[in-house]
C-alpha cells in the first residue's frame, strides 16, 4: 500500500487510504477520461511542439477546449524558462525525504523543467477543467519534494497549475529550500499517519471525494448530524456555515441513500414485503448497436440512402474550433450565443490542507479515542 501524490483526500483524512484500499477502483467519469485523453495529447504536444487536425478527435467540448488553451500554456512555460531540461509525465518519488521507506509517496508530474545547474525546479500541472486550483496544493509539492530528491542542491521551487479554463489560468507558487523542509515534515507526518497502524479517518465534507463514504461509519454520522441539523432549521433560516456545511454533505448523503437502497433491493429479492412500502420493479436497458460499422455496412448494401441512416453533422463548435483554427472568425457568425446560468462550486483546500489531519492527529497524541473502524 502506498500514498499516491494526486490523493488529495489522505491530508483531510490519513485513514481514507487504508478505508478504500479494500473498494474496487475508482468508476472511470466523464471527467476522468477526458482528462486522460487531454493529458496524453498535451504531453505529445509538450515533447514535440506539433499539432494536427485530428487532435481533438473523440474530444467533447470542454475536452477540445482543454487541449486548445493548455497548448498556449505550454508555450507559455517553455518561453518564462528558457533553457530549462523539460521532462514530461516524469515519475517522482519522495519517500526518502518525508522519511519513509521507498515507494510509499510516489506520482507522475505532467511537466518539469530545470535550470541548467540543477538549482531551480518548476512543476506544472494540468487542470482540464473550469473549477480553479491553486497552485500550492500538496498535489504539487509532492512532486516538488520527489524532485528534490532527484535534485538534492535545489534551492527554489516553483509550482504552476495550467488550468487555462479556470477563474485564474496560470497560478504560481514559489519556494524556497527552506519552506520544502516544512511542507515536508507536514506531508511525511500524513503519509506516516495513512500507512501506520490503524490510521484515522476524520468526516467532513471532503467525505464526497471518498469511495469508502458509503460505508465508513465516520461518514454515516457525519451524514446524519447534517440531516438532523436540516430537519432543526429550514435552509432560508440556515447561517451561512450551517448552508455550506449542509450543501458540502449532499454527496454523502446521497451515498447514504444509495447504500440504503442496495440494501432494500437485495432483501426485496428474498422477500417481497421486506420494505413496507416498497416493491421490485424492472427496467429495461436501452439498445445498442453491436458495431455501427457493420449496421451502415448493411444497410447501405441493401440500397438505403446514407444520410437518412447516419444523417451528417458537424463537430462541435469547440472541437471544430480547436482541429481549425485558423477559421475561427470565419465560424463566429454560425455560432449562438453563449447563455450561462448560476452554479455551484466546491472551493478547493491549499496548503496547509494538512489542517485537519494535523487536528486529528494531535488529539491522537494527546489520547482522545478516534473511530479507525468501518
Amino acid at each position: 500500500m502506498y500514498v499516491r501524490m494526486s490523493n488529495s483526500l489522505v491530508h483531510a483524512c490519513p485513514g481514507s487510504v487504508a478505508a478504500t484500499s479494500a473498494i474496487p477502483g475508482d468508476t472511470e467519469t466523464v471527467a476522468m477520461r477526458r482528462g486522460t485523453e487531454v493529458h496524453a495529447r498535451l504531453a505529445l504536444y509538450a515533447l514535440t511542439g506539433l499539432t494536427s487536425e485530428s487532435d481533438a478527435e473523440g474530444l467533447d467540448d470542454l475536452g477540445a477546449a482543454s487541449l486548445s488553451a493548455c497548448r498556449t500554456g505550454i508555450d507559455r512555460m517553455l518561453e518564462m524558462f528558457p533553457g530549462y531540461s523539460l521532462k514530461v509525465e516524469h515519475q517522482v518519488d519522495a519517500s526518502n525525504r518525508i522519511g519513509m521507506p521507498g515507494g510509499s509517496y510516489k506520482g507522475t508530474a505532467d511537466l518539469v523543467l530545470v535550470s541548467p545547474d540543477g538549482g531551480h525546479i518548476v512543476v506544472a500541472d494540468h487542470k482540464t477543467g473550469t473549477q480553479a486550483v491553486p497552485a500550492d496544493t500538496p498535489q504539487i509539492a509532492g512532486y516538488l519534494i520527489g524532485m528534490r530528491a532527484q535534485y538534492p542542491n535545489a534551492q527554489q521551487f516553483t509550482a504552476i497549475v495550467n488550468q487555462p479554463l479556470g477563474a485564474d489560468p496560470m497560478p504560481v507558487h514559489a519556494r524556497t529550500a527552506a519552506d520544502m523542509d516544512i511542507v515536508e515534515l507536514q506531508i511525511g507526518l500524513t503519509v506516516a499517519t495513512a500507512l501506520g497502524p490503524n490510521p484515522i479517518r476524520v468526516a467532513g465534507p471532503h467525505c464526497n471525494r471518498c469511495r469508502a463514504m458509503g460505508v465508513c461509519s465516520q461518514a454515516r454520522a457525519f451524514a446524519y448530524s447534517q440531516l438532523a441539523a436540516a430537519r432543526a432549521t429550514e435552509p432560508h433560516e440556515m447561517d451561512p456555515q450551517q448552508l455550506a456545511d449542509l450543501l458540502a454533505a449532499r454527496p454523502v448523503i446521497e451515498a447514504l441513500l444509495v447504500a440504503a437502497r442496495e440494501v432494500a433491493l437485495a432483501r426485496l429479492e428474498s422477500d417481497a414485503e421486506a420494505v413496507p412500502g416498497f416493491k421490485l420493479g424492472r427496467t429495461r436497458a436501452p439498445r445498442a448497436w453491436r458495431k455501427e460499422i457493420d449496421v451502415l455496412g448493411e444497410l447501405t448494401t441493401a440500397g438505403f440512402d446514407i444520410d437518412q441512416i447516419a444523417p451528417r453533422t458537424p463537430k462541435s463548435p469547440a472541437a471544430l474550433i480547436a482541429a481549425l483554427p485558423s477559421a475561427a472568425d470565419q465560424l463566429e457568425p454560425y455560432l449562438t450565443p453563449a447563455v450561462s446560468a448560476p452554479r455551484l462550486l466546491a472551493a478547493r483546500d491549499a496548503l496547509p490542507g494538512t489542517d485537519r489531519a494535523g487536528q486529528a492527529i494531535e488529539r491522537l497524541l494527546a489520547g482522545v479515542e478516534v473511530s479507525t473502524d468501518l
